[in-house]
C-alpha cells in the first residue's frame, strides 16, 4: 500500500509537474495529482496558440490522473489543474527528452566535485536543461510522491546535481537541440536489488535468495528494526541548514575567547572509537592560530586540509575562503584545497577556523597528516597543519548507530531489496521518459554471476513500472580501480564488467559506455565525469537518436585458433588502433592448462592477432581482465575496447543487438 504524506495540501499536482518541468515530447502526457475523493478535476496545458484540456475524477484514495495529447519539443507552457474550489498551476513547462540518472555514488557524485569543477559550475547556464534531484529515501512500501521540485540548470543549481547526469544532458542538449530533463535518483553504496521491485526479483532464481533472506529478517528482527527506526527519528532535528550559529558568536575571528574549547589532534574523526565524542553527529568548529614566515605576508597562500567528513565552511582571519556547502554529495571524500588571498595576511599570524557538519557516520578530518599544509601558491615550501587544534561543538546529537548499533538489514535499510524502488523509483511512474542511464556495480562486485540476471531483472522492473515499453537503458561500466597486477589474474571487478556487458548485449535497447581507461587506481570515485557523460551521450546518439555521429565500443564477437595464434573478431571494430600509437597491450592467452600469460598482439583491420611463443596451442584469450588493467585498444571513434574473455560464454557469431 502506498504511503500518503500527512502534511500535503488536499488539492495538488505531483511534484514532477512543478514549475520548470520538462515533459517527454512526442508521446501522450500523463498528469496526476490529488484531491478530495470524487472531486472533478480539469487539467489544461496552454502556450501560444496551443490549449489542451482533459478531465478526471479523484478516486477513493484521492488520486486523479489525466492524459493530454503528445506535443513536439518546445515551450514554454502553463499547466493548470482546477476543481470547483481550488486551482494549482506550474509555469515555464518545456517539452523535450527526459532521462533518469540512477545508480550509486559515481552517479550521485556532484558536479562541484569533478575535474575543473569551478569552471564547469560557473559556465552551467543552460536554461533548456532542467534538474530534478530525488531525495534519498528507503521505505518498504511505495511513496506517492517525492519531496523535491524542478530546477533550471544554472551555476546556482548544478553544483549539487549528478555530474554524470549533467554532462550527459549537456551533450544531448547540444547535439539534439531539444530541452533535456534530468531526474537523478542515485544513492551511494547501494546494490542493484535495492532499486528493483519484488515481483522482478522473485521471478529471477538467482536473486530469489535475497528476498528470502529479507523476508526472514522482516519477520525475526521486527522489534529491532522498529527500535532502530524510532532512534533514527532524530535526523529531522539535525542542523541540515538551520543557519551558522558559530559565526555570529565570532568563532571564525582571531580575537575569540577560546576558554572552554577542547583540544583535538588533527587529522582525526570526532567519533573515532573511544574518542570523547564517539557516536555524535552535528556541527563542530576547529581553530588553529599559525605563524607564517615574514616573506609570506601579503601573498596568496594555498590551504590544504585533506578530506573533511562531510561538509565544511573554512575561514581565515574571520573571512570565508572556501566551502563545500551543505548540498554537495560525496564531499566527505574530497581533499579540501582553498586559496587564501594575500589581502587577508597583514602579519605573520593567521587564524584558521573550520566549521564541519556531519549527519551520520564519521565526522571530522579524515585525511593523512601530510594532506594538511599551508604554502605559498608560487613556492614549494610548506608548513604542516597536522597536530593540535581547538574544537567546540555548535550543535550535536547522539547518532542512532551509537545508541542502537548498526541499522538492521531488512525493511527501511537502503541496501535491502526494494527499499529504494519504493522510495525513489515507483513514485516517479508513470512520468514520461526517454530512457535511463545507470552507473552502479561496485556494491555488487563479488556477485557477478548473480548480476548477469539481477541487472536485467531490475531493468525489466523499471520498464514494467513506467509502462512505456522497452525504453533505452544505458549502462556505465566499472572504471579501472585499485593497484595494477603484474601478472594475469582472476578478478571480481572484471567479472562484474563482464556481467554489465552481458546485460548490454542481451537486453533489448540497451548499451554499455566503457570507462576502463578513465578511472583512478587510488580512488573509486574518478573525477573525470565529463568523459563518462560524453560516452553515454555518444551511445545514446547511436541507439536512441539513430545519429551517425554516435558510436559504441569495440566488442568481442568470437575467437578462433590459427596455428599458434588466436584471431579475435570484434563488432564496432572499424578503425581499430591503439590510443598511444604503441603495440596493443592488455591481452593474455592460455593453453589447455588454462594458465594465462601476457601475450603479444597485432591489429589487422577489425581483428586482432594474439600469441605468446611459449603457448603453442592456445585455447582461450582475454583482454583487460583485471580491476585496473593496462589497455590501449580503441576503435576509429576513440572508444575503448570492452574487456572480454573468450572462455566466459559460448562464441558469438553475430553482431550485437
Amino acid at each position: 500500500m502506498a504511503q500518503v504524506p500527512s502534511d500535503l495540501p488536499a488539492f495538488r499536482l505531483a511534484n514532477l509537474f512543478s514549475t520548470g518541468a520538462v515533459l517527454q515530447r512526442d508521446r501522450p502526457v500523463t498528469v496526476w495529482g490529488w484531491a478530495k475523493a470524487g472531486t472533478s478535476v480539469t487539467v489544461e496545458l496552454a502556450g501560444g496558440a496551443v490549449k489542451l484540456a482533459a478531465r478526471a475524477s479523484a478516486n477513493p484514495d484521492g488520486r486523479w490522473q489525466v492524459t493530454l495529447p503528445a506535443r513536439p519539443a518546445g515551450g514554454p507552457y502553463m499547466l493548470k489543474a482546477s476543481s470547483g474550489e481550488d486551482t494549482v498551476q506550474a509555469g515555464d513547462i518545456l517539452f523535450g527528452d527526459v532521462w533518469i540518472c540512477s545508480g550509486q555514488s559515481n552517479m550521485q557524485w556532484s558536479t562541484s566535485l569533478t575535474k575543473n569543477a569551478p569552471a564547469e559550475v560557473a559556465s552551467a547556464n543552460h536554461p533548456r536543461i532542467r534538474l530534478f534531484n530525488v531525495p534519498n529515501v528507503a521505505v518498504p512500501t511505495s511513496l506517492l510522491d517525492v519531496n523535491t521540485k524542478w530546477q533550471v540548470c544554472s551555476p546556482q543549481t548544478v553544483g549539487a546535481f549528478s555530474a554524470v547526469g549533467y554532462f550527459f544532458g549537456r551533450e544531448l542538449n547540444r547535439t539534439q537541440q531539444v530541452p533535456i530533463g534530468l531526474i537523478a535518483n542515485a544513492w551511494g553504496g547501494m546494490p542493484a536489488e535495492s532499486f528493483a521491485d519484488r515481483d522482478s526479483l522473485w521471478a529471477d532464481p538467482a536473486s530469489r535468495p535475497i528476498l528470502e533472506r529479507f523476508d526472514l529478517a522482516a519477520k525475526n528482527d521486527a522489534e529491532k528494526i522498529a527500535a532502530y527506526q524510532a532512534l533514527s527519528s532524530h535526523a529531522a532535528t539535525l542542523p541540515v541548514d538551520t543557519g551558522n550559529e558559530g559565526e555570529p558568536k565570532g568563532w571564525a575571528k582571531p580575537t575569540v575567547d577560546e576558554t572552554g574549547w577542547t583540544f583535538a589532534n588533527l587529522p582525526g574523526a570526532w567519533d573515532a572509537p573511544n574518542a570523547p565524542d564517539e557516536g555524535m553527529d552535528g556541527v563542530a568548529w576547529y581553530r588553529r592560530t599559525q605563524t607564517i614566515p615574514a616573506e609570506w605576508v601579503g601573498k596568496d597562500l594555498t590551504l590544504s586540509l585533506g578530506p573533511i567528513d562531510d561538509n565544511d565552511w573554512t575561514y581565515v582571519n574571520g573571512t570565508l575562503v572556501g566551502s563545500t556547502g551543505i548540498d554537495v554529495v560525496g564531499a566527505w571524500a574530497v581533499p579540501r584545497e582553498y586559496t587564501i588571498p594575500g589581502r587577508l595576511l597583514a602579519s605573520t599570524s593567521l587564524t584558521i577556523a573550520v566549521r564541519v557538519f556531519d549527519s551520520s557516520g564519521g565526522g571530522g578530518f579524515s585525511g593523512t597528516p601530510g594532506a594538511m599544509s599551508l604554502r605559498p601558491k608560487t613556492s614549494g615550501d610548506s608548513i604542516s597543519l597536522a597536530g593540535p587544534w581547538r574544537m567546540k561543538w555548535e550543535r550535536r546529537v547522539k547518532s542512532p548507530t551509537a545508541v542502537g548499533g548498526e541499522q538492521p538489514w531488512g525493511p527501511f535499510n537502503p541496501s535491502a531489496p526494494m527499499q529504494l524502488y519504493h522510495g525513489m523509483v515507483r513514485p516517479l511512474a508513470p512520468f514520461g521518459v526517454k530512457g535511463a542511464i545507470w552507473y552502479q556495480g561496485e556494491s555488487n562486485a563479488g556477485r557477478a554471476e548473480q548480476y548477469r540476471t539481477l541487472l536485467p531483472a531490475m531493468i525489466s522492473s523499471w520498464r514494467k513500472t513506467f509502462g512505456q515499453g522497452d525504453f533505452p537503458f544505458l549502462v556505465v561500466s566499472l572504471a579501472n580501480f585499485m593497484e595494477r597486477n603484474s601478472d594475469p589474474v582472476e578478478s571480481d571487478w572484471a567479472e562484474l564488467r563482464d556481467a554489465q556487458w552481458f546485460t548490454a548485449k542481451t537486453v533489448p535497447n540497451s548499451a554499455l559506455a566503457m570507462t576502463i581507461d578513465i578511472g583512478e587506481a587510488g580512488d573509486i570515485h574518478p573525477r573525470n565525469k565529463q568523459e563518462v557523460g560524453r560516452r553515454l551521450a555518444v551511445a545514446a546518439r547511436r541507439i536512441v537518436y539513430k545519429d551517425v555521429t554516435g558510436g559504441l565500443s569495440p566488442a568481442f564477437l568470437d575467437a578462433k585458433v590459427v596455428g599458434a595464434k588466436m584471431l579475435v573478431r570484434f563488432a564496432e571494430g572499424k578503425g581499430l588502433k591503439t590510443s598511444d600509437g604503441q603495440a596493443p597491450v592488455g591481452f593474455a592467452i592460455a593453453g589447455a592448462d588454462r594458465k594465462f600469460v601476457w601475450a603479444q598482439a597485432r591489429i589487422v583491420g577489425s581483428t586482432v592477432e594474439v600469441w605468446n611463443s611459449h603457448v603453442l596451442k592456445p585455447v582461450a584469450v582475454r583482454y583487460g581482465w583485471s580491476a585496473n588493467p593496462a589497455v590501449n585498444v580503441v576503435n576509429g571513434e576513440d572508444l575503448p575496447m570492452i574487456p572480454f574473455r573468450s572462455d566466459a560464454w559460448p562464441m558469438v557469431t553475430a553482431g550485437r543487438r
